[in-house]
């Protein structure tokens, strides 16, 4: 039994989004198939960049938005993402057609 009321909360939280998580349908495979795409992104956020005084929120933008203009000018598979300061934090990476990012 919880002992506090937020440890209640978080307990019926758990039991109420379990039990949606198992009335829902089965979750499709990380497996790419057939004529399906994918999209990942990953940053690493902790870093000096990322310091800007709003938990890092204006060099994510500013890396979402230059990846937008990567994907727009054609870039395909699994590239790096790099920081203002050239640091690599994550990778991008865009498939589809059964191509492995």
């Amino acid at each position: 039994m919880p002992s506090s009321d937020g440890e209640l909360e978080l307990e019926l939280a758990r039991n109420y989004f379990g039990k949606l998580d198992q009335e829902r349908s089965p979750r499709p495979t990380t497996e790419t198939k057939g004529d399906e795409s994918m999209f990942k992104l990953t940053l690493k956020t902790d870093n000096a960049a990322f310091e800007d005084g709003a938990d890092g929120a204006s060099e994510t933008a500013r890396i979402l938005r230059e990846v937008a203009a990567r994907l727009d000018g054609g870039a395909r598979g699994t590239f790096p993402v790099r920081d203002l300061n050239g640091n690599t934090v994550g990778e991008a990476s865009l498939t589809s057609d059964g191509e492995e990012g």
